[in-house]
């Protein structure tokens, strides 16, 4: 059917379109029928493998199926067929150094903890370290007030004690 295309129905002869065409999964028994078929590997020309199970096979058993090494995580390049996978994995630089590199990891992954514990220590003491000038600020300003009442107050006896002496003055004047 092409775009342009009518609906076959007498009744309904709408336009139809390609996008609105939804394909139906096929039905299970011709999955299960289709599944039972023998195929070849076209990587390492093995025949009579049920299609059912092919993925399987490239995946687990294909001798010519490409693979890592698994010293890829630290560095080693090697791409290459299952079969010779044993063979790169015994002369494979990268997994002898592995128990080195393997305890490397751990040493940085636990400093990285301790990296990440000392940066929140840090963030807690600079909140403290804040708080506390705060605190140090309110206790100063405090303490001027304080030195400024003192200083009033001083001013003030020093006044007192001035007129104090001139009533002693006066008193001793008038008791002469």
């Amino acid at each position: 059917m092409g775009n342009g295309s009518h609906c076959p129905s007498q009744s309904c002869n709408q336009l139809l379109s390609i996008e609105y065409l939804t394909p139906n999964p096929p039905p299970r028994l011709v999955v299960s029928m289709l599944d039972k078929l023998k195929v070849r590997c076209q990587l390492c020309n093995e025949t009579n493998i049920n299609r059912g199970i092919f993925d399987e096979h490239v995946k687990t058993s294909c001798s010519e199926y490409r693979i890592d090494c698994p010293g890829k995580n630290i560095g080693c390049q090697w791409f290459g067929s299952r079969n010779e996978h044993d063979e790169h994995t015994k002369t494979c630089l990268f997994e002898k150094l592995r128990p080195v590199v393997d305890i490397l990891y751990k040493i940085i992954e636990n400093q990285s903890l301790d990296i990440k514990e000392q940066k929140a220590q840090l963030e807690q003491q600079k909140a403290q370290l804040q708080q506390q000038q705060i605190q140090i600020g309110d206790i100063q300003s405090e303490n001027q007030t304080q030195k400024n009442e003192t200083a009033s107050i001083r001013k003030q006896i020093t006044t007192l004690d001035e007129e104090m002496n001139k009533l002693r003055s006066a008193i001793h004047q008038l008791s002469k």
